[in-house]
């Protein structure tokens, strides 16, 4: 198997623990957040979510490595104008998993047992902790989509994502 390959699954796997594993731990146990149950809401809000977000993000990424899979340039200056074409896909990745992120937030209650009894039965909303999960969706998009598309990008575009030149050079040891 090829080297790209393997850094390119490699950097999705990342991403994905990163998701599923490091942002949960990050806002029930780092992050101070102010929410009722920081372990319900991250359970029942930002898992959904952080599911959507990943998926969202995949889908633009074999989106961009199947562009690449199926263009042809007959010169590396036509191939350059597809630097838009990637900052485009990069952008709206990450602003689309902002706007997934804000309507799962919205749309999703969170019942919390210690309260249901306090409320009779009903249900709590908590302002949610915008300021850590925007920077996190950043982040997200760097793992997901542009650490992956660095190595999985084919042919003649593969040097189009941002130092994809340098990071497949140093760890590939390929030209």
């Amino acid at each position: 198997m090829k080297s790209k390959y393997f850094f390119g699954g490699l950097f999705v796997l990342i991403g994905i623990l990163w998701i599923v594993g490091a942002t949960h731990f990050l806002i029930t146990d780092v992050f101070p957040v102010q929410l009722q149950d920081p372990l319900t809401w991250a359970q029942q809000v930002y898992f959904p979510a952080s599911s959507l977000s990943t998926i969202l993000y995949l889908g633009f990424l074999l989106a961009w490595v199947f562009y690449s899979y199926n263009s042809r340039f007959t010169s590396s200056s036509k191939a350059k104008t597809t630097i838009t074409l990637w900052l485009l896909l990069f952008i709206a990745a990450i602003v689309s998993n902002i706007v997934a992120l804000v309507l799962c937030i919205q749309f999703i209650t969170v019942v919390g047992s210690s309260t249901q009894q306090f409320l009779g039965g009903g249900t709590f909303v908590n302002i949610p902790p915008y300021e850590f999960l925007i920077p996190l969706t950043v982040v997200n998009g760097l793992l997901l989509f542009w650490l992956p598309s660095c190595f999985l990008t084919q042919r003649t575009l593969r040097f189009i994502p941002p130092l994809s030149y340098e990071l497949t050079t140093t760890l590939t040891g390929k030209r």
